[in-house]
């Protein structure tokens, strides 16, 4: 997380926007994403034991500790 922070003070943004211009986007990885799944349709449900349970926050990602 530490890390994250300081990213986030050097590039002047957020740490989820940081990845998506600097390593997503520039390498093709349209649907890949830090943070919270918001409306994306295309988000993987987990699974228990063959029934789905909700995700754990995505926005822990987002703050770089996922």
């Amino acid at each position: 997380m530490l890390l994250a922070h300081i990213v986030q003070r050097a590039a002047d943004c957020a740490y989820g926007d940081f990845l998506a211009d600097r390593f997503f986007e520039p390498l093709g990885m349209t649907s890949t994403f830090a943070g919270g799944g918001g409306s994306r349709s295309l988000v993987a449900t987990g699974h228990d034991q063959g029934k789905p349970v909700p995700s754990f926050e995505l926005d822990v990602v987002n703050m770089g500790a996922g």
